[in-house]
C-alpha cells in the first residue's frame, strides 16, 4: 500500500494521519521506518532535550536516576506531539515502560 503524505508537517517530515491497529491507513512497517527516520532527526533532537530539561534530566518514573531517555505516552500525534505527551525516563524504566524487563 502506497503511504499517501498527509496530515501536519514538521520540517522536512510530514506527521501522518491518526491510525490504530485495527485500521491502520498504510503498513505498520512503512510507519516504523518513517518513525525510525523521524527519532534521528534534528526536530527530535530538539525536543528531546526540551522534554529531559524541563525534568531536570530526572526520570519522571521513578524520580530517582538520571533521565537520558524520552517515551511516547501514545503515538497518536508523533510527528508533531506536545510535551505532555512525553515523558522523559532513565532506561530501565524505558524498558520497563515498553514491557521488556
Amino acid at each position: 500500500m502506497r503511504m499517501v503524505k498527509e496530515g501536519l508537517g514538521f520540517g522536512r517530515f510530514w506527521v501522518p494521519p491518526r491510525w490504530t491497529d485495527k485500521d491502520c491507513p498504510y503498513e505498520k512497517s512503512n510507519w516504523m521506518n518513517w518513525y525510525q527516520e523521524y527519532l534521528s532527526s534534528d526536530e527530535w533532537a530538539y525536543k528531546r532535550v526540551q522534554v529531559l530539561g524541563l525534568a531536570g534530566w530526572v526520570c519522571q518514573e521513578c524520580g530517582v536516576r538520571s533521565a537520558k531517555e524520552v517515551h511516547h505516552l501514545d503515538y497518536t500525534d508523533v510527528g508533531d506531539e506536545d510535551y505532555g505527551q512525553l515523558l522523559a525516563v532513565c532506561g530501565l524504566c524505558h524498558q520497563s515502560l515498553h514491557g521488556h524487563y
